[in-house]
Parts: structure tokens; sequence; C-alpha cells
């Protein structure tokens, strides 16, 4: 893969283009990697009793829906917002997926998935004693990204 960067000082905004013969699974990653980057820095608006934080997205290990907000976990706490879950998976990156109609995990702070094939299957977090769960309708689409996440051999 060859490399080349343009500077150009008359930009309004930096580009990045990705020229390719075909979209193969390694360029596939490039962009994840390049959208993944440019997340890092977002923060999502909760409150907890009359205080608002601004939170890094990279320490939320889940949210849940209980009854007309959108509870938000971190390794040690927990947050409130008014958004709708709905709302929040559409503007959060690909590391964040829905895997029950009430919930949306971090899949980067996953650290185990114990399979249910009867039922929901409980996902473990590391750093925390946290648990959450995957419905069986959505829990393929987690081992998919779980899978792509996982060291090639």
């Amino acid at each position: 893969m060859k490399i080349n960067i343009d500077v150009d000082d008359s930009l309004e905004q930096d580009s990045i283009t990705i020229h390719c013969r075909e979209i193969t699974e390694e360029i596939l990653e490039l962009q994840r990697s390049l959208v993944d980057r440019k997340s890092g820095g977002l923060k999502i608006s909760a409150y907890q009793e009359d205080t608002e934080y601004f939170l890094d997205l990279k320490n939320i290990i889940f949210m849940e829906s209980s009854g007309n907000y959108i509870l938000i976990h971190t390794a040690k706490d927990i947050y409130k917002t008014r958004q709708k879950l709905y709302e929040l998976e559409e503007i959060l990156p690909r590391d964040y997926i829905r895997v029950s109609k009430s919930t949306i995990v971090n899949t980067t702070r996953i650290s185990a998935i114990k399979k249910n094939i009867t039922g929901a299957s409980e996902i473990s977090f590391g750093a925390s004693n946290k648990k959450a769960f995957a419905s069986r309708s959505y829990i393929k689409a987690l081992i998919e990204i779980m899978d792509e996440k996982r060291l090639k051999r």
C-alpha cells in the first residue's frame, strides 16, 4: 500500500481520500480506524441529581432504558439522560451496538460473553462487575463485531 500526504494550506478543512482498486477488508479496517480515531474525543451529556456531566464515550460501558430515562453506566457510576436509545444509536460510533431492545453496549469494554441459546446471553465488562444482557435476536451481530476485533492468526 502506498501512502501520500499532500499539504495544501488553502484548504478550509482537512480531508482524507482513499484510492483503491477494490474495497478489501484491509481498506474497510483502515476506514473504521480513521472514523473511530476521529470519534475518540466525543462526549455525551448526562446527569446525576442536578449536576450535568460530560462523559467521554470511551468510559461508557453500556446504556439501558429505564422508564423515561436512559441509564448510562460507567465502571463505577450511573448517569441519566432523556435522549432516546434510538437517537443515541444513530450518533454513537461503530464500537457501540444494540444488544437488546433496551440496551446498547461499548464493544471495546467487553471482557466476556456467556452464551445462552435459550435466553439472554450475559455480557461482562473489564474493570467492572456490571453485567448487561444480549437477547437472542441481537447476539449474532454482537458476536460478528467481536470476531472482527479478535486478533487474526
